[in-house]
């Protein structure tokens, strides 16, 4: 469960989530300065709670695979996870 906030030029989302292992977390997450649309801010920030949502803290080989997030004006950014 998440918040979105936004001003200009920035973009905040905020909640909590239940990692793969059952614990419970809290985060805060702000971008600002960004050059492109705030629907791709959002995308990004949907993605990191994704990914924090996934987290686990048993023992796991190292992922280097490379997440990529398409954006609204046809262009992707990446993340690796």
């Amino acid at each position: 469960r998440a918040k979105t906030g936004t001003l200009r030029g920035v973009s905040t989302l905020s909640g909590y989530t239940t990692t793969a292992d059952g614990e419970k977390l809290a985060f805060s997450i702000m971008i600002e300065h960004f050059v492109t649309r705030g629907s791709n801010i959002r995308k990004i920030q949907d993605r990191i709670g994704e990914l924090m949502s996934g987290f686990t803290r048993k023992a796991v080989a190292p992922v280097t695979e490379k997440a990529d997030i398409e954006l609204n004006n046809n262009t992707t950014t990446s993340m690796y996870r």
